[in-house]
């Protein structure tokens, strides 16, 4: 007996659902992957721009620039200018209300950067039909840095608060002192006079002439070309009195470190070049010496007659002796220049001595000229200016005395002095 055929109706279109499914599954996956990593490389491209743009802004800013020019500029080098396909730029200092920084209280050392940046989308589109946009902030800083900004911006400088036998500078001698930078006496008391001009010589100085104490100058202080000088103040309120003995905070300095070769005698090196290191003798009777560009730690006297002469480069010379002297009593040319690069850049000779009596005495009998600060904060220092005896930079003593039988020219140059510039970099 036959069975009787059974037709079943063909079911026709469900793989082409599926596959339609599936392609917007792939498509959606290949705008993740494609779209997505795009999205990604314009985040970093955007963050980068941003950051470049906060360093150059902080840059201008601690350089009395215009900020916001310098950042645009860098972000135009990048590629992003405000308004161009979709780029949204904000510069702000201090960092607009509601964002990090905008109420610190040195607000307006900081530079708020916010860099939007919107990217055309492909297969995402599929799945996705918003904006794609990334976002960068930076937030940047240019920071005054006041380690220095005690001592005042003057060519001299003595540290002594207290009165003593004699006045904290005296400017004597037989022939004019010059000084280019001005005059700064940290004496409060008033029992005394803290300065005192001598009789016998004419004080020129271009700048204040500026104590927390009583000025004797009689006979009074004249500007360089001989005219009344015309800012002589007793009361400084511009620069409040120093507090710290030691100001400049360079402390008692690692020699191991600092000078790692030991046992040197400059005496050993007449004719030819002086090593930095340590020192047990900075003795110079006569003879030729050349000193070598670097940090030389002294633990005796430094005394010198001979010709010296520094490396372009620069020194740096330590005396942490307690209590001995830096007498340079120059018979020949003494020509010694602070380093310009490093920890103590624009310092040409730190004592730690506490010899008040003579202390650091400089005598120029030939030709004496030194670039750089002498930093003596707990001695007495003793310029006695001889035959062409030039200073360029800053003297910051316990005491001083100025003068001697030949003109004295000491000039304060800003860009060898001891002087910490702003910083700036990235801040968040």
């Amino acid at each position: 007996m036959r069975k009787p055929l059974i037709h079943k109706a063909k079911q026709q279109g469900q793989a082409i659902v599926l596959i339609a499914i599936l392609m917007v599954a792939l498509v959606a996956a290949l705008g993740l992957a494609i779209d997505g990593g795009g999205m990604y490389l314009l985040y970093r491209d955007v963050q980068n721009a941003s950051d470049s743009a906060g360093l150059s802004a902080a840059f201008a800013l601690c350089t009395s620039g215009d900020y916001e020019e310098a950042a645009e500029a860098t972000l135009a080098l990048n590629g992003f200018v405000h308004g161009a396909d979709g780029v949204n730029i904000t510069i702000a200092s201090p960092p607009p209300s509601g964002t990090t920084y905008a109420s610190a209280p040195n607000a307006d050392e900081y530079i708020y950067i916010e860099l939007r940046a919107e990217k055309p989308s492909y297969f995402i589109q599929i799945v996705y039909g918003g904006p794609m946009e990334v976002v960068a902030t930076t937030v940047s800083e240019c920071r005054e840095d006041d380690d220095t900004s005690v001592i005042p911006p003057m060519a001299v400088v003595t540290l002594r608060q207290s009165c003593g036998s004699q006045e904290s500078i005296r400017f004597r001698g037989t022939s004019d002192t010059v000084i280019i930078g001005g005059v700064y006496v940290n004496q409060t008391c008033t029992s005394n006079d803290s300065i005192k001009t001598n009789g016998s010589s004419d004080t020129r100085v271009d700048g204040s002439v500026c104590s927390q104490g009583t000025i004797n100058d009689s006979p009074p202080f004249q500007e360089v070309d001989g005219s009344p000088h015309g800012d002589v103040t007793e009361m400084c309120t511009d620069y409040p009195p120093i507090t710290d003995p030691e100001p400049m905070g360079l402390g008692v300095l690692d020699v191991a470190t600092l000078c790692p070769v030991t046992g040197l005698e400059l005496d050993d090196y007449n004719g030819g070049t002086a090593p930095p290191g340590q020192y047990d003798d900075f003795t110079v009777n006569n003879g030729t010496y050349y000193l070598a560009s670097g940090i030389y730690c002294v633990d005796d006297d430094v005394n010198w007659k001979g010709t010296i002469t520094s490396h372009p480069d620069g020194v740096f010379i330590y005396q942490y002796c307690s209590s001995c002297r830096l007498r340079i009593n120059a018979q020949a040319d003494v020509d010694i220049n602070a380093m310009t690069t490093g920890d103590y850049a624009g310092i040409q000779v730190y004592s730690r001595s506490t010899n008040t009596s003579p202390g650091s005495v400089i005598n120029g009998g030939a030709g004496l000229q030194f670039v750089g600060t002498m930093y003596v904060p707990f001695g007495h220092c003793d310029i006695v200016g001889g035959s062409d005896s030039q200073f360029y930079g800053q003297f910051i003593c316990y005491t001083a005395d100025l003068g001697g039988n030949a003109d004295t020219l000491i000039q304060w140059t800003p860009s060898l002095a001891d002087e910490n510039p702003p910083s700036y970099g990235i801040t968040e």
